[in-house]
């Protein structure tokens, strides 16, 4: 109905067939969507740019599949167990699969290390390059029919080696550190993401995901259907559908499980009848226009695409702050608008947190009043107060020439606030902090300083999550994408 996105919609299938991030063996599987990793631009609307969904990533050449055929014909005509006949040995999702796209990043790192006992893969074999991958899944490789992870569609860090791993050299004398990318990612991680991820949502996946549904979550993933469409795995692999209780040799079920643990284990079966295509672009099951604009790439356009399109609002804003802005909030009723030096506590925004004063106290008071409600001078013991951001209606975020990072929490006694006290004070940067965002949807809040530095924090934890590459310059404003959580 496209009322979600191909990306939501994974997932949930995912979940439903048993798949989570907690579980390496089972852990969530997306499809490659492109087949050109080549060109130095990405044309989302040439069907040739993509990868076939109605087939295997075993029978997307001509040549591959009718080895894998033969393969499965073989065990017949050799008068076989038949219990055995199949096209693939190997899987499409495993545990070192994944941990090999991850291996950059820990805890993967120790994982991919564990799964190959003690240390790294030789470097040739180790995901070095996506064009690479793609060729060995989708066609030079027999043993390798690999599928891709959610990470993939939204998490840029996985391509990059910024721990400095030393993976080793490859016969070429290339050594590996980040992942190659395509030409049209224009070496950048995050092009790379957004166009893939682009790709996910665009029309002709849209058209086409429901066969590849079919292979994975749905009637083809086994039987007649799944022979046909070569389709069909090692029994091991279909593991609700072994009864491993009726097995009395301990030799034997260890062996099964001990298959299943290594190589991967087929989704549960979540459709038994072909799965329905997505509806046509902006039309609703019911035929009317939907409420989602998208390009023909399948995202939403950008916020601005050209100022003639801007028109001046016909409603008008409170003239409330008397200097220079400081925080814009827009709720259902309008918009709400306070001076520098000043935020809004949610949800209600009917208070205001202030600081700057020269005595370095800081003040509650109600919107759209210039008295001062609540008092406090506890912010005095860490110096000049710059910058501060609310993500919550308990907590405040505060920092400026000390360097420190504060954060407070607050109650609220009768609508005013009695407590502002000290829940964690945050060490990382080496000059005054000028400027702080939050994001409640990601639990991550991010500092800016005169040192150049951008960090990165854990919301809930308190916790340094990362370090942003040196600005130029000296830091005066930060923010969050809540919709790809780029900073």
């Amino acid at each position: 109905k496209r009322e979600i996105s191909n990306f939501d919609y994974l997932m949930y299938l995912n979940t439903l067939a048993g798949r989570s991030y907690n579980d390496y063996m089972q852990y969530p599987v997306f499809p490659w969507v492109l087949a050109d990793y080549h060109s130095e631009t990405l044309n989302l609307a040439d069907p040739h740019t993509f990868r076939d969904l109605s087939k295997p990533m075993g029978a997307q050449t001509v040549e591959r599949k009718q080895k894998f055929i033969q393969r499965f014909n073989e065990v017949e005509k050799s008068e076989g167990d038949l219990s055995a006949q199949c096209h693939y040995c190997t899987h499409y999702s495993s545990a070192i699969i994944v941990a090999s796209y991850l291996v950059r990043m820990e805890p993967f790192t120790q994982t991919f290390c564990s799964l190959q006992g003690g240390s790294f893969d030789v470097a040739d074999r180790m995901f070095h390059s996506v064009k690479s991958t793609w060729e060995s899944a989708s066609r030079d490789n027999m043993s390798d029919v690999r599928e891709l992870i959610p990470e993939f569609f939204y998490l840029p860090e996985f391509l990059t080696n910024a721990n400095h791993f030393e993976f080793g050299c490859m016969q070429d004398g290339t050594v590996l550190g980040d992942v190659q990318l395509p030409p049209w990612a224009d070496g950048d991680p995050h092009k790379f993401i957004l166009l893939h991820r682009q790709a996910l949502e665009s029309d002709y996946v849209s058209a086409h995901l429901h066969r590849w549904i079919d292979l994975i979550f749905g009637h083809k993933q086994h039987g007649s259907a799944a022979v046909e469409a070569v389709n069909t795995y090692h029994p091991y692999f279909y593991g609700d559908k072994m009864d491993l209780n009726n097995i009395k040799d301990p030799l034997i079920k260890s062996t099964i499980l001990g298959f299943i643990s290594n190589f991967g284990q087929i989704p549960k079966q979540l459709f038994t009848k072909p799965h329905p295509s997505r509806n046509a672009q902006g039309k609703s099951s019911a035929g009317r226009e939907t409420g989602l604009f998208l390009h023909s790439s399948g995202i939403l356009p950008p916020f601005v695409s050209s100022l003639q399109n801007l028109k001046l609002s016909p409603v008008t804003i409170k003239e409330y702050p008397k200097g220079a802005i400081g925080h814009i909030v827009h709720t259902e009723k309008g918009i709400l608008a306070v001076e520098k030096n000043k935020i809004l506590i949610p949800p209600l925004w009917s208070k205001t947190f202030c600081w700057g004063f020269e005595d370095f106290t800081c003040c509650f008071g109600n919107y759209g009043s210039e008295k001062n409600v609540t008092t406090f001078e506890c912010m005095a013991d860490w110096g000049k107060c710059l910058c501060a951001v609310c993500p919550s209606a308990t907590t405040i975020i505060t920092s400026g020439t000390s360097s420190v990072v504060c954060v407070w929490e607050f109650s609220l006694v009768k609508d005013k606030v009695k407590c502002l006290s000290l829940r964690q004070a945050l060490y990382g940067h080496t000059q005054a902090v000028t400027c702080l965002a939050a994001s409640v949807s990601y639990s991550i809040f991010v500092s800016g300083s005169d040192d150049r530095t951008c960090i990165i924090w854990d919301l809930n934890q308190l916790t340094f999550i990362n370090q942003l590459p040196a600005h130029e310059e000296s830091l005066c404003s930060v923010a969050i994408n809540n919709s790809t959580r780029d900073c």
